[in-house]
């Protein structure tokens, strides 16, 4: 199973962003979701070879963006017999993170996907069209963790990361924190890992 995971939330206060989040304020994001899910459907859902069947898409969101009914719905319906059937069409991975900033908050979406969603994962922003069937993303070098790609041999460009099966033995072995907001979060960090514990003051 592969997930396509592109991340999307509503910015509510910009006074929280950084000034170059300010410059988004231009841009149709719903309309890039809708065309980077049309790109999916059309691919996935081909009638003659069904390349993609067993590929998902997820919108990785914080709890309060809201998505048009026709994407994210109940159908309801009921039966010859009158029995009431519903069912549920779930396409967002939503996440605990409405009072971060954009970045911040696209980091710990991920991390939570990378942690909770099972198989391989492509972690993308909403910026993005698909072309062919994503399968050949994972048949370049099958056996790799983490893969992040790299533009002109030069510059890493993480807008797309593909996450390959997990290995239990493996998971989360180092939480890096980097920037000066993340660095706020240590201890909670450390208190997720080990509760209540005391942190020894081997330094001070």
């Amino acid at each position: 199973m592969i997930t396509i995971l592109p991340f999307y939330r509503d910015i509510i206060d910009y006074d929280k962003e950084p000034i170059w989040v300010h410059k988004l304020k231009g841009f149709n994001y719903h309309l890039m979701l809708s065309q980077l899910y049309d790109t999916y459907a059309r691919i996935s859902l081909d009638e003659h070879t069904l390349p993609m069947k067993d590929v998902k898409f997820l919108v990785n969101t914080d709890e309060k963006t809201k998505f048009n009914t026709k994407f994210e719905r109940v159908d309801k319906w009921t039966d010859d017999d009158g029995n009431k059937h519903e069912k549920v069409i779930k396409r967002t991975f939503r996440n605990n993170v409405n009072d971060l900033p954009l970045i911040e908050s696209k980091v710990v979406s991920e991390t939570n996907a990378v942690d909770k969603i099972k198989g391989k994962l492509i972690l993308c922003g909403v910026d993005h069209l698909i072309r062919r069937d994503v399968h050949r993303l994972f048949e370049i070098e099958p056996d790799f963790d983490i893969a992040v790609a790299v533009r002109q041999r030069k510059k890493v460009n993480n807008t797309i990361v593909l996450i390959n099966d997990r290995k239990p033995d493996r998971h989360a072995v180092i939480y890096d924190f980097k920037g000066i907001e993340r660095k706020r979060h240590i201890q909670k960090g450390f208190h997720n890992l080990f509760g209540n514990t005391e942190i020894q003051s081997y330094f001070l």
